[in-house]
Order: structure tokens, then sequence, then C-alpha cells
């Protein structure tokens, strides 16, 4: 009886400390991705001190060289948007993983333009994987970010 007791009491404060994660996120969606709700998708999404991206896109218009980097440049700026959005930067950025259409082709132009985001340290985690294919068949190559927001 003592423990149903004590229980009794000690849940509900138990449970009013912990964060409700449906009362804790907040929509990250810049002007211009509102498409993102068609796919049921946030291109954002703060959750307490964490903020987690869905993967972002390069989409070359053809296959030189120009047309990669154009296509990383716009990809890493939507990126930006999104961490905007959040009041961050890319320095709050914790965790990449890159997937890769063709891994060996991309990496030099992605690791070029990559640097011309994340110029501090410390550097987020990073993991790139070479894929057989993205979403849509023009998808080249696909990031998907964790920023942290500052206390």
């Amino acid at each position: 009886m003592k423990f149903k007791l004590a229980l009794a009491l000690t849940l509900p404060l138990i449970l009013s400390a912990t964060p409700s994660l449906a009362d804790d996120r907040e929509v990250l969606t810049p002007k211009g991705m509102e498409w993102t709700k068609e796919y049921k998708m946030s291109p954002g999404l703060k959750v307490g001190n964490t903020v987690y991206l869905s993967g972002h896109t390069a989409q070359p218009i053809n296959k030189s060289k120009e047309a990669l980097k154009a296509a990383y440049v716009t990809m890493f700026d939507n990126v930006g948007k999104v961490l905007n959005e959040a009041g961050l930067s890319w320095a709050d950025v914790i965790d990449m993983t890159s997937f890769h259409t063709d891994l060996e082709g991309q990496k030099e132009i992605f690791l070029k333009v990559r640097s011309q985001y994340l110029q501090k340290e410390p550097y987020p985690t990073w993991t790139a994987i070479d894929v057989d294919r993205l979403w849509e068949k023009g998808f080249v190559t696909e990031i998907k970010i964790v920023a942290r927001v500052k206390k």
C-alpha cells in the first residue's frame, strides 16, 4: 500500500519533469521549401537543443565539374537556410552524413565546396556513403545534418 501511495505521489512529478516530445518540436521550413508538406516531411525539426535536417540533395544540370560544383553550392546553401531558421549556422553542425552515387568521382569537388562552409574547428563528425541511387534519378548527392542549439 505504501508503495502504491508513493508511486501515486511521485509519478506526476516525474512526468511533469520529463519533456514531451510532441510539445518540444518546432518545424523549420524556410521560404521556398513549403513543398515538403506534400511528402509529409519537415526540412528541419528542432527538438530541445538539437536540430535535425532532412536530406538535402545536389542535382547538377549536366555531368560537368562546373555543374556538380554549382549543385553542391545550392545544396549547402539550402542547408544553411534551414539552419538559419533555427538561428544557427554551419558552425553549429555536429554531424553530417553524405550519400553519393559516385563517391570516388564526386569527393574532390564535394570536399572543396564543403570546406567553404565548414571553416572552424571543431568540425562535425562525418560519414560518407556510396549508394546505388537516391530518391530521384538526377540526384547525385544527399546530405543529412544534425546541429546543436547554443545555450
